[in-house]
């Protein structure tokens, strides 16, 4: 059986190991975070001191964890003051995935180029594809709830690398390689085999390792429902008949309630996190 690493290497990119890992390293400087930080959030075994300590590290971060902890979302409003009741408040796996809500919004580019997702189109479809995770997750594989949601904040992360590298003027030939990519950085950066797997598979799950395949489909289904929400991605169309989660039907009751709440839980999320009301980042 090929390791991780092995998966990723016997991929022709349309790069080298070293032009992609130093548009990951642009990236994250230019979003004023450091990769570490996302690898103790992604961490399933980080305590919550060491969170809370990462956070308190990255101010910026810290900000915007106890604006979105206290925001109508979470209906907490003026009741966390501090990272510590945070992690009281909304409970760990809710502070870790705000934590990386806030990195990935910081890393987003102010604007898309012609042929690669806008930041607010990909922050939308991120938010969506993660809360969908979350919910699938809880139906069908409890134990991968919190991993699912950060799987889904994260899965197109590679658009980004993309667009760096293209100059924001990629190919539909070279974007279909934006999983990969994010997959080569996210092993540079020690993120869980897990989260690496789920990721660089997403579109076709059966490709990942077998322990990691169902936390893949439940990517790819979040994913549809992300589209059929309106919150998917132009360059990255979704099969109508994609749903590679037999465990759940996708006209179950769940399902369809999941599909209807999505756009209110996601406008929630982007005003909570400033990015989507007047005068917000973006």
């Amino acid at each position: 059986m090929p390791t991780l690493d092995q998966t990723i290497e016997s991929h022709h990119l349309p790069w080298p190991q070293a032009e992609i890992l130093a548009a990951a390293r642009a990236m994250a400087t230019g979003g004023g975070f450091a990769p570490t930080l996302l690898t103790t959030l992604a961490d399933p075994h980080t305590d919550a001191r060491t969170i809370i300590d990462s956070i308190q590290h990255a101010p910026g971060i810290a900000l915007r964890v106890l604006k979105l902890a206290n925001s109508a979302f979470y209906g907490r409003a003026g009741q966390v003051d501090n990272l510590d009741r945070a992690v009281q408040v909304l409970g760990f796996d809710a502070v870790r995935a705000v934590a990386t809500a806030a990195c990935l919004d910081r890393v987003l580019p102010a604007s898309g180029g012609p042929t690669v997702p806008s930041s607010r189109e990909l922050l939308r479809h991120s938010l969506a594809t993660a809360v969908a995770a979350q919910s699938l997750a809880a139906a069908v594989a409890p134990e991968h709830r919190a991993d699912a949601f950060l799987a889904g904040l994260l899965h197109d992360l590679g658009y980004v690398v993309v667009q760096r590298l293209s100059k924001g003027d990629a190919s539909p030939e070279v974007l279909r390689f934006h999983a990969d990519c994010a997959a080569s950085v996210f092993v540079s950066w020690n993120l869980p085999a897990t989260l690496v797997q789920s990721i660089q598979h997403h579109h076709q799950p059966h490709k990942s390792l077998p322990e990691f395949q169902i936390l893949a489909r439940i990517l790819g289904a979040a994913e549809r429902l992300a589209a059929d929400a309106g919150h998917g991605l132009s360059v990255e169309p979704v099969a109508a008949d994609h749903w590679p989660l037999p465990e759940l039907a996708f006209e179950s009751d769940g399902v369809v309630a999941l599909r209807a709440e999505l756009p209110a839980i996601i406008s929630s999320l982007l005003i909570a996190l400033g990015s989507g009301a007047p005068g917000g980042r973006r």
